[in-house]
């Protein structure tokens, strides 16, 4: 009786510890950055990477439009599996803009660049009234 005690101690235990562990992981980004900061970040397929050029020339060309809107830019290759399922990654590219630790932007799938500047821009709007958008396709 008092094994059996024991054991069923352990099992909860080890529910109610693993349940613990990851609330905070979801609660701590695995992107580091200012809260009230603007990050843009691209989820690759560096196998793939024919599919993201519109990305990358969007992203150019929304940067050299809008010099006073610039925000830090990173790339998530498909291999760092954590950071991709924490953001629940899908399709390869992916991109999202974070606004602190809360996405506010996110275009899935081969889109086209003026597609891409023009959701951008859309964001950058956007960002002023705190919404969020999605694009999927």
């Amino acid at each position: 009786m008092k094994k059996t005690n024991v054991i069923i101690i352990f099992f909860f235990s080890s529910i109610l510890l693993s349940a613990c562990s990851t609330g905070f992981l979801k609660a701590n980004s695995p992107i580091n950055h200012d809260v009230g900061q603007h990050m843009t970040v691209l989820f690759s397929d560096s196998s793939n990477i024919k599919k993201e050029d519109n990305y990358y020339d969007a992203i150019l060309e929304f940067q050299s439009e809008n010099p006073e809107q610039t925000q830090p830019f990173m790339i998530i290759d498909s291999d760092e599996r954590d950071i991709v399922r924490y953001y629940d990654v899908q399709v390869f590219p992916t991109m999202i803009v974070l606004n602190g630790g809360s996405e506010q932007l996110r275009m899935e799938g081969v889109q086209s660049k003026d597609e891409i500047v023009t959701t951008l821009k859309e964001a950058l709007k956007m960002q002023v009234h705190n919404e969020s958008i999605s694009f999927y396709h």
